[in-house]
């Protein structure tokens, strides 16, 4: 007989805990003048997948008797993802215009230093710019954040759910 488990109050947890662990890695980088540093940044997607794996095997191992479909993991994961994913944009909207007022202007000048690196000059560089100041907006990165946190959340669950999957006989 399979018992009806809420996967919320886990989910609520562990989105909040992974949520302000990627605010305080976040906060960290800004103390130390890394903040644009994009290999530094992948962390967070670290943090989010240890907090997965954490998440999914308590929740089979306390909640569901030791017993996991990869459903189960893919359900939790992915809201524990958009919980911390939330938690990072309301972050993010502090940074921008509190903490770092400055961040799109800089965030553009790496842009365009990253594009020189990569040997990209005159009219298509101008053009390249255009198209990254049309993208770089506050809405349009917390929207697009939000969506990669939850499509990296999901396959990540997907992973938890296939090493720590458990059918119950039926």
């Amino acid at each position: 007989m399979e018992t009806k488990t809420s996967m919320w109050p886990l989910a609520l947890k562990w989105g909040l805990i992974t949520g302000f662990a990627v605010v305080i890695f976040n906060l960290i980088l800004y103390l130390i003048g890394e903040s644009y540093n994009n290999t530094l940044n992948w962390v967070a997607y670290l943090i989010l997948a240890i907090s997965l794996f954490i998440a999914i095997k308590s929740y089979r191992d306390h909640e569901l008797n030791g017993y996991l479909r990869v459903s189960n993991a893919l359900g939790l994961g992915t809201v524990i993802a958009l919980i911390s994913g939330i938690v990072a944009a309301i972050y993010f909207l502090i940074y921008a215009n509190v903490l770092d007022p400055g961040y799109m202007d800089e965030a553009l000048r790496v842009a365009r230093e990253n594009a020189i690196e990569r040997g990209v000059e005159g009219d298509t560089l101008e053009q390249q710019m255009k198209m990254v100041e049309k993208f770089m907006t506050p809405g349009f990165i917390l929207f697009f954040s939000l969506l990669w946190n939850v499509v990296v959340g999901f396959v990540l669950s997907i992973i938890a759910g296939l090493v720590f999957q458990n059918k119950q006989a039926e």
